[in-house]
């Protein structure tokens, strides 16, 4: 039983399992479209949603009305075919008019019925037919055409090049190779059921919405992809030659993906000086190593080696010879030198008196302090060395300043400061004479400038120094100081001297040290490159590491969102709507027809209905035990499987002219009865539909027609005899109107056309036997062997008029003189025949016909 009363239930149950807000969205939308082509607004809306740019609750939708169904269409009523040429062997002078709603043909095998029936199925069927059109039996036949009219419309003509199916949407025919498709083949039960109030579309609505919105995604993520592309390898090409493009993680931000670029951003050391410094000196040991792998380059290192040297003595002499002049030392020790000898003087002035030098007296004073200590003496208290006197006050005195001058440091404190001064001054001499080389060669191997920068440097602080007769106090201290940007220089020579040093060795062991090293160096370069030219561009690249992470989620959202089962729900759920809705519905409605036509119903019958489809629309293969029904059933129930499947499609379009070419082949007396009683209620249920039924089964020919009558249905009905693949007539057995019908095409005097003349042979035929089954035979003698029989009428036994031998001869002769031979055209057969001749013919068949009426008992 269906869970749902149409397909919307089982979308939303889609929906509420799946329980996206995008997909709700789409649901809704598919349930309020009346067609799978959508807006780009309404695909833009639920892309939104897909992308979680937007948000959505869900509201209450309205379904699309139902579209109008198919009883809508106006009814096919075919009232004529006929001017068949060429058309297999059907004459031309066949005509099929069609009067009533129902019109039943009966024909001997070989008298034209299939060729009507593929007459009517080019018009039905799209499909060539698989055999020849053409009448092959002629040596050149021609083309083929045919005409037909349908009610309200004017006559047509079918040839080759009308193509096949014109008029599928009003004839439906049934013959042989439908039955047997129908017994072989899966069944649609949409051909067979009323699905339009089911929505079933809904499934395709939203199938196509969702298939949509990928595509739209797609799209936008291709373009966000071209675009962001175009940006970043603008971006890279813009940052120049320092970084280079195929560099990491300019590859992998090339490729969209920021994360290696967004490490090395948040890992940005600061741009400094240092930096800057670092990054020149890896370029010079490049540079450096490059040489070192050659022998000129060698040689080129070595003589800078050499003059790195010389540079380096020359700065490490100046530097050593301004460490040693020293100027705060001096002026301290000139101050020092100063006090030191203020104070000295004064000394002196104490012992010795003005204008006496105590180098003159030195000796003696040392001789006498070795006699007699000077420190003890004191006024009264021991003698003078020289007079033998006791010391008075003023020779106690003067004797302790004779101790205090010997026993004083300050001449030798004095003496020791003008020698570092004089040193001194020897050292600014140096300075002063000191000839400065030319290092201008080694500029392009130091920092920017830095030898003639030094060479100046030097200058300026040699010009601080004093002169020989200037304080070290009067020299220019800060221009003096200079010279540690000379020291500093030197410790940069010192540097390169090593550097050039170790390529040379690395130069001269060669090989894979030599290109590890240089690898190693080069390594260290892009690395500091690579920082330098992103922290110059660090805006930028931060604003594209964040449009590729953008990028990056919106691609991994559309890539990873797996559509496929997504769409493989849809197409399950739809198969369970399809199955449930329509297939029960189908199933019930196949039971019915087997019911009617066989008696049975499909379970008794053993047949199932196996489910089975990769799209959503469900097909069926009818089956006994797991097997098709053509390997199981007998041919007559193969022809009920395959009639109960083509009555359930007829019933969906009842505007139809429905043809049915020998459809009781196989059938036994009691599903030839099912058959006709079931024609009879589909001519009643259906009375827009026509129906034209071919046979060559006499029995079902009187069974349908006694059928039909019971039901006072006979005024829609129409029936026919076809001859000879040339005469189609209303079939009847009268002779009265036989004799009437001939005499029209005949006429009292003048030749007919051949049409008339194959017209009236053929009534005239029928006429022969009419006579003699209803005189010789009571009306019980039919020409075909009947298999059902109603009950006959013994009274009319004892009237029977057998045939003289000269009558039964002549009708022999008569309807041989009436019936062309096989091998002959039965357009020519009656042109040597003139009318007297045809009008001589039906006076004998009177005649004849007049004297057994004669000879009937009264």
């Amino acid at each position: 039983m269906a869970r749902h009363r149409d397909a919307i239930g089982y979308l939303l149950e889609l929906r509420d399992f799946r329980r996206e807000s995008w997909l709700s969205k789409a649901c809704d939308l598919a349930i309020a479209a009346d067609t799978v082509d959508f807006s780009d607004d309404e695909i833009r809306l639920v892309l939104d949603l897909f992308m979680s740019r937007s948000e959505y609750a869900g509201t209450a939708v309205t379904p699309a009305p139902l579209p109008a169904g198919s009883a809508a269409r106006p009814s096919a009523f075919l009232k004529r075919v006929g001017g068949f040429r060429n058309f297999k062997r059907l004459g031309t002078s066949l005509e099929l008019v069609l009067e009533k709603r129902v019109t039943l043909v009966f024909g001997r095998n070989g008298s034209g019925k299939s060729s009507i029936c593929q007459a009517l199925k080019t018009l039905a069927d799209p499909k060539e037919p698989d055999g020849p059109l053409k009448n092959v039996r002629h040596q050149f036949p021609g083309d083929p055409s045919f005409e037909y009219t349908f009610d309200g419309g004017a006559a047509a003509t079918w040839h080759d090049g009308s193509g096949f199916g014109g008029e599928a949407d009003k004839i439906r025919y049934f013959d042989s190779t439908v039955a047997l498709t129908h017994a072989t083949s899966p069944m649609d039960p949409g051909r067979s059921v009323e699905v339009t109030p089911f929505r079933l579309e809904v499934f395709e609505f939203v199938r196509s919405l969702v298939v949509s919105v990928q595509e739209a995604a797609t799209r936008a993520i291709d373009g966000e992809r071209t675009t962001l592309s175009h940006d970043l390898q603008t971006f890279v090409t813009g940052l120049g030659a320092p970084a280079g493009s195929d560099a990491e993680p300019f590859v992998s931000l090339l490729a969209l993906d920021a994360r290696e670029m967004k490490a090395r951003v948040e890992s940005l050391p600061e741009l400094s000086e240092s930096h800057s410094a670092k990054l020149t000196d890896l370029e010079s040991e490049e540079s450096r190593l490059v040489e070192a792998g050659s022998a000129s380059g060698i040689r080129e290192l070595r003589a800078r080696l050499g003059l790195l040297q010389r540079f380096k003595q020359v700065l490490d002499g100046f530097v050593l010879t301004c460490d040693r002049i020293n100027p705060a030392v001096r002026v301290e020790q000139e101050s020092d030198r100063n006090s030191k000898q203020s104070a000295l003087r004064e000394l002196n002035a104490k012992c010795f008196p003005e204008g006496v030098s105590a180098d003159h007296i030195e000796s003696l004073i040392q001789a006498a302090a070795a006699v007699c200590p000077f420190d003890a003496a004191a006024e009264g208290v021991g003698l003078c060395p020289l007079c033998h006197r006791h010391h008075d006050a003023e020779s106690a005195k003067l004797f302790v300043a004779y101790h205090l001058y010997l026993t004083s440091s300050l001449r030798e404190e004095v003496r020791e400061l003008e020698l570092a001064l004089r040193d001194a001054r020897a050292e600014v001499g140096k300075l002063r004479t000191q000839d400065h080389q030319d290092f201008s060669l080694l500029d392009e191997h130091l920092p920017d400038g830095q030898p003639e920068n030094t060479l100046q440097c030097m200058k300026i602080v040699v010009e601080a120094l004093p002169q020989d007769d200037e304080s070290f106090s009067a020299m220019n201290a800060a221009d003096f100081g200079r010279y540690e940007e000379v020291r500093a220089l030197a410790l940069v020579v010192a540097g390169e001297v090593d550097k050039c040093r170790e390529a040379i060795e690395a130069g001269e062991k060669g090989g894979k040290e030599l290109a590890a090293k240089l690898e190693d160096v080069r390594a260290a370069l892009r690395t500091m490159r690579l920082e330098r030219v992103l922290g110059e561009n660090r805006d930028d690249a931060s604003a594209l590491i964040g449009r590729c992470e953008q990028y990056s989620s919106r691609a991994s959202r559309v890539s990873r969102y797996d559509f496929a089962t997504l769409l493989r729900l849809m197409t399950n759920k739809g198969k369970d709507a399809h199955a449930e809705l329509v297939l029960s519905e189908f199933e019930s409605r196949l039971n019915s027809e087997y019911r009617r036509l066989s008696g049975s119903t499909m379970a008794q019958l053993g047949v199932t209905l196996r489910p089975a489809a990769t799209q959503q629309n469900v097909m069926v293969h009818p089956e006994v035990g797991g097997s098709g029904v053509h390997r199981v059933l007998s041919e007559g129930e193969q022809k009920v499987h395959a009639l109960a499947a083509f009555l359930c499609e007829a019933g969906m379009e009842p505007h139809r002219v429905l043809v049915f070419d020998d459809p009781v082949n196989s059938f036994d007396y009691n599903y030839i009865s099912n058959f006709c009683e079931r024609l009879r209620d589909l001519v009643r249920d259906q009375p827009s539909t026509q129906v034209l039924v071919l046979t060559h089964n006499w029995d079902f020919f009187v069974n349908l027609q006694q059928t039909l009558n019971r039901s006072g249905l006979n005024a829609h009905l129409a029936v026919c005899v076809l001859e000879g693949c040339d005469l189609v007539r209303e079939y009847r057995e009268d002779i009265d109107s036989l004799v009437d019908e001939i005499w029209g095409h005949l006429g009292e005097t003048g030749d007919p056309s051949e049409p008339a003349k194959t017209s009236a042979a053929g009534l005239m035929r029928r006429l022969i036997e009419t006579v003699v089954n209803k005189h010789a035979f009571a009306g019980q003698r039919h020409q075909y062997k009947q298999k059902s029989q109603s009950a006959s009428d013994f009274t009319q036994f004892t009237k029977l008029v057998p045939l003289l031998d000269a009558e039964a001869v002549r009708m022999r002769d008569l309807y041989a003189d009436l019936s062309p031979p096989e091998h002959d055209d039965p357009r020519n057969f009656y042109t040597s025949r003139t009318g007297d001749q045809f009008r001589t013919w039906l006076s004998e068949i009177l005649g004849i016909k007049s004297a057994i009426e004669g000879r009937r008992p009264t």
